[in-house]
């Protein structure tokens, strides 16, 4: 939609087209398109709610597009950090897990991996990001199972059954339907 000769769309709709330009040029394969229109909204839009949208999606055009990784966590912290009310914060917390968790050696980094998923079950419950971070604990360690009791141990009360009673449209549910 085009504004009118002499009239100038308000910041907070001027950044929601950005940001639905930026996801529909990183869908396309257009890369640099896409992070130029996040990064319009980061430095120019800063004062509206599209902003830790924004980095979030600057965080996961870097890891799913590019393969920058760390440039993809520095991101994925920027949201945690500068805006943990936002409603992209879980999503940020979902892809700090998932990058330490493909990056995980040892228990120690696991750990790390599972306290990131526990901080979004804690904080967020019901996110529509906890069945993805239930899914990726059990497709992506070879020990899944045993990641799962360890996360549902932290998370005080959560058990095999609770993917198909809070979120029975996650992957990880044998309650989902089609």
């Amino acid at each position: 939609m085009q504004a009118a000769p002499g009239h100038r769309s308000p910041p907070e709709e001027q950044a929601r087209r950005l940001l639905e330009d930026g996801r529909s040029a990183r869908s396309q394969g257009k890369i640099k398109q896409a992070l130029d229109s996040f990064g319009i909204i980061v430095t120019g839009f800063s004062n509206t709610s599209s902003i830790d949208d924004a980095l979030l999606e600057i965080g996961r055009t870097y890891l799913e597009a590019s393969g920058e990784t760390e440039k993809a966590r520095q991101a994925f912290e920027q949201v945690a950090t500068r805006y943990p009310q936002g409603d992209a914060a879980p999503g940020a917390y979902y892809y700090l897990g998932r990058i330490a968790l493909d990056g995980a050696t040892n228990a120690a980094e696991l750990d790390d991996a599972l306290a990131q998923f526990v901080r979004l079950e804690k904080v967020y419950a019901g996110s529509q990001w906890m069945p993805r971070a239930l899914y990726g604990i059990g497709a992506r360690t070879p020990p899944g199972a045993a990641a799962i009791a360890k996360l549902s141990t932290r998370s005080g009360g959560c058990s095999w059954s609770t993917p198909a009673t809070r979120w029975p449209r996650a992957p990880c549910s044998s309650a989902r339907t089609a």
